[in-house]
């Protein structure tokens, strides 16, 4: 499907016609590592996945989306070291397997340069590695820049150790996105709240919008 929206993207952008929105997406990266010394290495993520792992957490994560309303498409960004690329890639496609009701995108280190050298052609003076699957910064680019491949106007970013607690996720998420303040302000983007399921706490009645041991969830409009 990426490749086709790529190819598609270039005829359309030479014909300058406008490609439709067609509604939010979920970015969700997901750090891996293919063994243990590689979790503890100096640049590591720091809460990568055991390759060898039996339960992850992606697992956790994607089976708390099955249950709220109207999900969106949900694109993995896999990020893991280039020589575990296709063990990894594998391991993730079978987790998505297992979510038959969600349509998931897969992005490895194939499809992202792809996405790279699309987005080196319309913007060329870019510096540094600023869209990537390598440095925090330049995955949540690339979560932006595939979900603008695929004809996405919201992007809502997840961390694939967090864990959505209500049925209205969604409809909480995208919430006064597109809209303006009482001052007239465009709303582009925002963040929500998160309940540390380390720490014991009940979400009570009106819980946030996912459970997590980090700290800052948000959501883009690309308008």
């Amino acid at each position: 499907m990426l490749d086709e929206a790529l190819c598609l993207g270039q005829v359309q952008s030479q014909r300058r016609e406008v490609v439709m929105d067609v509604g939010p997406v979920i970015v969700i990266p997901t750090y891996w590592a293919d063994v243990r010394a590689e979790q503890q290495a100096p640049g590591a993520y720091d809460h990568s996945t055991d390759l060898n792992r039996e339960d992850t957490e992606l697992d956790r994560c994607l089976a708390s989306l099955e249950n709220v309303d109207d999900v969106a498409p949900i694109v993995l960004l896999v990020v893991c070291p280039l020589s575990a690329s296709s063990d990894v890639s594998m391991r993730v496609r079978r987790i998505a397997q297992d979510h038959p009701s969600l349509t998931i995108t897969v992005v490895t280190n194939v499809e992202a340069m792809q996405v790279i050298d699309r987005v080196g052609e319309l913007a060329p003076r870019g510096l540094g590695e600023c869209v990537s699957l390598r440095g925090y910064g330049a995955i949540r680019n690339m979560g932006l820049a595939v979900a603008a491949v695929l004809g996405h106007d919201i992007v809502v970013f997840l961390d694939d150790d967090e864990v959505v607690a209500t049925a209205d996720f969604m409809k909480r998420a995208v919430y006064a996105l597109g809209h303006e303040t009482r001052q007239g302000l465009p709303i582009l983007a925002k963040s929500g709240y998160f309940f540390n399921g380390d720490c014991g706490g009940n979400p009570g009645p009106n819980p946030s919008y996912a459970t997590s041991p980090k700290s800052l969830r948000y959501c883009m409009g690309l308008l």
